[in-house]
């Protein structure tokens, strides 16, 4: 079952500072997630849900962590913020 896609403004500014291939992984991840929201965890207490992916790119791993909103009654899914890392891998 789809459900829709929302990104707050912050989140947004967030995924703009990203390099334009990661910014279309962001894309492409969130896309799956909304066309498959089962695959989200549990929320937490807040009712937030922190959703992580990683992707390698020249011997650097990059790690985004979305807090994300889901709203089975309107089939929504929101993301509230974005952290972004990387790490050079070893080897």
């Amino acid at each position: 079952m789809n459900y829709g896609l929302g990104v707050a403004g912050d989140a947004r500014a967030d995924v703009h500072a990203m390099a334009p291939w990661l910014q279309e992984e962001f894309w492409d991840e969130l896309e799956r997630l909304a066309a498959n929201p089962s695959l989200l965890p549990s929320p937490s207490a807040s009712g937030d849900i922190l959703y992580k992916f990683q992707r390698i790119s020249a011997n650097v791993k990059h790690t985004i962590t979305m807090t994300i909103s889901r709203n089975d009654g309107v089939k929504k899914v929101i993301v509230l913020g974005i952290k972004y890392r990387q790490h050079r891998r070893r080897g």
